[in-house]
């Protein structure tokens, strides 16, 4: 599973194996976090990032 994210705005990107250019999402015009972008690759059931993309976390998204 890929995680992107713009501000609050994320979605989720399951993976087959294919290489693929995925685009973050727009952020809500109205988001003062917007412009705060990121991704993380979760595999075999992972839930959680650490170090950089602990920011992931906070975006309640993680199953």
């Amino acid at each position: 599973m890929i995680r992107l994210w713009d501000g609050a705005t994320t979605l989720r990107y399951a993976s087959d194996g294919t290489p693929a250019r995925l685009n973050h999402p727009p952020a809500a015009p109205d988001d003062p976090s917007a412009g705060r972008r990121g991704a993380a690759v979760f595999t075999r059931g992972d839930h959680l990032a650490a170090g950089r993309l602990a920011a992931y976390n906070a975006t309640g998204n993680g199953s």
